[in-house]
């Protein structure tokens, strides 16, 4: 059986990171390591993620210097793994997901049928606490080049099998994205350029244009606080929102595209997004942020 290593990162975050570990360990796949990794956190985090870790096997614990994002943290271990050779698979899994018994199962299962496909992503419900709603946050996500816009496949519908089939989608959601190591070696690490958002994306591109199908698997399930952790530092993750859009579409849409993106963000989104900025709390200092991403995203 293939040997997978979960990674998942950890930011003032361990009631979270402790629901999700414990439906870890009740899945069926037994060939897996789990590298959990804390970016810094500010609480107790460490402390209470040492206790709940004690004797538990297959579980290491990295601890950060500081808070090198979403991607910088997740590097440090998949570097880790390259380097030791530890397994075929790298799982990115966010702290703030629930997992079914058997969906790290269907992962490999849709990742071995062919040889060409290179990342897996499941069905992600949104999660309710009790498991019962099946309310799709994902089923798989697409990219418009020429917008910048974001789909997430049947977000908010009710699950009656409409997207029960194994099919290839434009991106997955780096909530949880199962990714060959072969594949990493030929992509490249998440791009530490990035920070946080659009990191999985952009993974996402770099193997397709690798020839490694990034696909959708159904009979995998999980379920996601959206927007949690994005909640505990909203001005400077909309620094990122924005400037990453822009560092994206440099990297992947053609001239026109770009140009077309241009035209509809500047006339239509920019203008969307500062009466949203302005609608909220301290609107002064989101909006500053939304600036400055901006201002980086034309510049960079």
């Amino acid at each position: 059986m293939l040997s997978v290593s979960i990674i998942i990162l950890n930011w003032n975050g361990w009631k979270d990171t402790i629901e999700c570990l414990e439906s870890l360990y009740r899945i069926n796949y037994p060939n897996y390591e789990v590298i959990l990794v804390d970016n810094a956190s500010s609480d107790d985090s460490v402390e209470m993620l040492e206790k709940w870790a004690k004797g538990r096997e297959k579980l290491f614990l990295l601890k950060n210097d500081k808070n090198y994002g979403f991607t910088g943290g997740n590097n440090i271990a998949i570097k880790q793994i390259l380097q030791e050779g530890r397994s075929e698979y790298i799982l990115l899994l966010n702290n703030d997901t629930v997992v079914s018994e058997d969906f790290l199962k269907e992962l490999v299962k849709v990742a071995e049928s062919r040889k060409n496909i290179g990342i897996v992503g499941p069905k992600i419900y949104n999660y309710d606490g009790n498991k019962r709603q099946k309310i799709i946050q994902s089923a798989g996500s697409a990219i418009n080049l020429y917008t910048g816009n974001i789909t997430m496949y049947g977000n908010n519908q009710i699950d009656r099998g409409q997207f029960d089939d194994i099919r290839a989608v434009g991106y997955i959601s780096g909530a949880c994205l199962l990714i060959k190591c072969e594949a990493v070696q030929k992509i490249g690490l998440l791009n530490d350029n990035l920070f946080a958002y659009f990191e999985d994306v952009d993974w996402c591109l770099k193997a397709k244009e690798k020839k490694y199908d990034v696909v959708y698997a159904p009979a995998s399930v999980i379920w996601h606080k959206l927007g949690k952790s994005s909640s505990k530092i909203p001005e400077r993750l909309m620094y990122y929102r924005v400037r990453n859009r822009f560092l994206l579409e440099k990297r992947f849409a053609s001239q026109f595209q770009y140009i077309f993106f241009l035209g509809f963000y500047f006339l239509v989104m920019c203008p969307l997004w500062i009466v949203r900025c302005l609608l909220v709390r301290k609107p002064p200092k989101l909006l500053k942020h939304f600036l400055l991403g901006l201002k980086d995203g034309l510049k960079f």
